[in-house]
């Protein structure tokens, strides 16, 4: 929508100066763009600015003083190659409004996302004389967009993938394991006593714990692995390549190992250690339903068996 705003406004600017018959009207046309929100420059058909309104001089933080008489290459952020500023002068040239989603630089060094829209003016004799470029700075729109993608995907507390990301990564994990032919391990992780350390230190201390059980298990498994928190104290990691069973065995022993020293929280030393059910695909299911489903079983075994340690669902 932002960008159709853009390339309407940028069209409508250049009808009008093309269309404006006189001095008066060229005056009063220029004085409604110095007031527009939107970021404005004019150039000639080379390129070189000829006029710019405040809104643009405050977007890129460049005085109007500098920027007349330059060519906008001085916005380049290093975000956009050759190729992308070719097809825009070819798009231009040819007489077509051209528009984009860009990355600039400031005058500071700072980058911003601009909606830009850059309309060809025709002069009497129907020859390309100008161009007018208009800005829209949607750099807090985009960051806000991308807050709200993250927070949909992500856990809040461990900024680790979510239950949605989790289906999401797990899914496409067995897609690529079918086609290659591969194994794929699915870990679900249950830490030990939790809801004792939750009565006995409260909330804010339990956490921290579950924030910090999310780096270590970060940390000890591989660049290609998931690590999800899916539940309360529940957490899962998708192996994707398992080449055997015992490639398996050593993530969930990296998993026990990271968590055996005492976690530092708020000036108390906490123990805790996991539970940890296995399931493999395709030998425990085909299906990540199917697949959690027994890896669950698994990790409940272990519960009641010896906890601080790992089960293979094909045992249970």
């Amino acid at each position: 929508a932002a960008t159709n705003l853009a390339a309407a406004t940028a069209v409508h600017i250049g009808s009008a100066l093309a269309g404006a018959t006189d001095r008066q009207q060229l005056r009063l046309f220029t004085t409604g763009l110095e007031a527009a929100v939107n970021g404005i420059f004019i150039s000639n058909r080379a390129g070189v600015i000829e006029w710019t309104n405040q809104a643009f001089c405050r977007m890129s933080g460049w005085p109007r003083g500098e920027v007349i008489g330059r060519n906008p290459r001085f916005l380049k952020s290093g975000q956009q190659d050759g190729a992308f500023y070719q097809a825009m002068w070819s798009a231009i040239l040819s007489g077509e409004t051209w528009n984009a989603t860009t990355i600039e630089r400031r005058r500071d060094g700072s980058l911003y996302i601009a909606e830009q829209t850059i309309t060809p003016i025709r002069d009497f004799r129907g020859e390309i004389a100008h161009f007018v470029a208009v800005h829209e700075d949607v750099t807090a729109i985009r960051q806000t967009e991308e807050r709200l993608h993250h927070m949909a995907q992500y856990d809040v507390l461990t900024d680790l993938p979510n239950r949605a990301l989790f289906f999401d990564r797990l899914g496409l994990s067995l897609a690529v394991a079918r086609r290659n032919h591969h194994s794929v391990a699915l870990l679900y992780l249950d830490l030990d006593y939790f809801k004792i350390l939750n009565d006995s230190f409260g909330h804010r201390v339990a956490d921290a714990v579950l924030q910090q059980v999310g780096v270590l298990l970060r940390r000890a498994t591989r660049e290609s692995d998931t690590v999800a928190r899916i539940a309360g104290d529940e957490f899962c990691i998708i192996a994707p390549q398992i080449v055997v069973r015992d490639d398996a065995a050593r993530v969930a022993q990296k998993c026990l190992e990271a968590l055996k020293e005492p976690l530092e929280v708020n000036g108390e030393s906490i123990r805790v250690s996991v539970s940890i059910g296995i399931a493999m695909y395709p030998n425990d299911g085909d299906a990540p339903e199917i697949l959690i489903q027994r890896a669950d079983a698994a990790m409940g075994m272990v519960k009641m068996q010896t906890r601080n340690s790992y089960k293979f669902a094909s045992v249970v």
